[in-house]
Order: structure tokens, then C-alpha cells, then sequence
């Protein structure tokens, strides 16, 4: 019986040994794991960016990796009307009664603007293109129909809506125009939108 019991206690206490070396591995493997870590960033938060340090191995090139290269982000944000027709050289103008949200434009090519008017919000955009659509909206709509502009220098302008989404786009032989609304579409704010 004696014989059993010091067994058990040799085995308990080999298993305890077993924990706490395991136990000393793991925290001295955070400890360096962290202390590689904050040396990182120190360095990193130092160092202005694109600027490397002689004495770390990591931070000299590799000849032996492929550089790395990834597409610009063709969509431009801009602060001001101003700007964008600067940026683009396609004037365009803000409706009379739309409050202008947001100036962006697409490889410099084409021109959008965010407006809210009478409670919804569109896209406006201009593009010297012989597109009939830039709109970058395309799906089945449930109507379609040719509409009268409101602004006589205009013309005929295509109107496609369904539900409360729609879109009016038409082409002046130098320009392709689109206004789209997402939600709250409404032909007459729609048409009140279209200016030259």
C-alpha cells in the first residue's frame, strides 16, 4: 500500500515538474514574442516612412523578392466644384435648389457629383463620351421612356425607374450626362436635376 502511494506522488509530482516546465516555455515565449514586437514599432514609429535603419537585417531590401504593385484608386475626392472641373476640365454646373454633398471624379475623365434635392439624394455625372449611359447603373428597369426636358437646350432625355429607383441619362454629341437616384427617385425633381 505504502509502495502505491509514493508512486502516485512520484507521478504527481513529475506531472507538476512537466506543467511548469511547459509553463516557464510558454511565458518565455510570449515575453520575447512581445519584446521582438514593441522593438518593432518603436523602430517603425521613429523611423519616417520609407526610411530604414543599417543596423537591422529586416530592414534592408531583398534583391531576391518581386516588387510588389497595385492599382491606383481611379476615384478622386474633391473639395469644391471648382476643383474637380480643375482636375477633369469638363465643367459642370449645380442645379438651382440642390445642395452639393460630395465632388468626385473618375481617372480624371469623368466628373460626379452627390446632391440632395427636395429630399432625395442623386449622382450627377458628365463625361466626354459617345456612351449613351455612364451612369455605371446597369439593370433591368421597368420602364423606360424618352421624356421631354424641362430645360429646352436639352431635348429628349431617357428616363428608367423602378420603385423608387431611376435614372435619367442622355448624350449632347460632346457629353454623356446621367442623374441616378438610388432610393426617393422622382421624375420631376429628376428632370428639374438636368442642365447642360
Amino acid at each position: 500500500m505504502r509502495l502505491a502511494i509514493t508512486k502516485q506522488l512520484r507521478a504527481a509530482q513529475g506531472l507538476t515538474w512537466g506543467a511548469l516546465a511547459l509553463m516557464f516555455l510558454l511565458v518565455l515565449g510570449l515575453y520575447v514574442g512581445l519584446t521582438r514586437y514593441a522593438s518593432f514599432n518603436a523602430d517603425s514609429a521613429r523611423m519616417p516612412a520609407g526610411v530604414t535603419t543599417a543596423q537591422s537585417p529586416e530592414a534592408q531590401p531583398d534583391d531576391t523578392q518581386e516588387p510588389t504593385t497595385g492599382l491606383a484608386n481611379p476615384v478622386l475626392e474633391h473639395f469644391n466644384l471648382e476643383e474637380m472641373v480643375a482636375t477633369t476640365g469638363i465643367a459642370m454646373t449645380i442645379p438651382d435648389g440642390a445642395e452639393a454633398l460630395a465632388f468626385r471624379s473618375i481617372n480624371k475623365e469623368l466628373n460626379e457629383v452627390e446632391v440632395r434635392y427636395r429630399g432625395a439624394t442623386y449622382l450627377l455625372r458628365k463625361a466626354r463620351s459617345a456612351e449613351a449611359d455612364i451612369s455605371g447603373v446597369y439593370e433591368a428597369w421597368g420602364t423606360v421612356e424618352k421624356m421631354r426636358a424641362p430645360n429646352a437646350e436639352i431635348g429628349e432625355v431617357m428616363v428608367s425607374r423602378s420603385s423608387d429607383r431611376g435614372i435619367v441619362t442622355w448624350n449632347d454629341g460632346t457629353y454623356a450626362h446621367s442623374i441616378f437616384a438610388d432610393a426617393g427617385f422622382d421624375i420631376a425633381n429628376a428632370l428639374n436635376l438636368v442642365t447642360p
